[in-house]
C-alpha cells in the first residue's frame, strides 16, 4: 500500500530468503546471497520511485513550498 508498498513487499522477500543463508547445501546459499543482493537493489529504485511519487503528487496537490 502506498508509495512505499512494493519495496515493503520486496524487503519482507528478502527477509524470508535470508534464512537459506544458514542451508545445508552451498548451493543454496549462494542462491541466496544473489537474491537478497538483487532484492536490495530492487527495494532502493523502489523507495526512490516511491519517494518521487510522493514528492510530484504533494507538489500537484498542495502547491509549491
Amino acid at each position: 500500500n502506498g508509495e512505499f508498498g512494493r519495496a515493503e513487499a520486496l524487503e519482507a522477500k528478502a527477509t524470508r530468503i535470508e534464512s537459506w543463508l544458514t542451508h545445508s547445501n552451498p548451493k543454496v546459499q549462494t542462491l541466496a546471497r544473489e537474491f537478497v543482493a538483487d532484492l536490495q537493489k530492487m527495494i532502493i529504485e523502489e523507495r526512490r520511485r516511491g519517494t518521487e511519487r510522493y514528492e510530484r503528487q504533494r507538489r500537484d496537490y498542495e502547491g509549491p513550498e
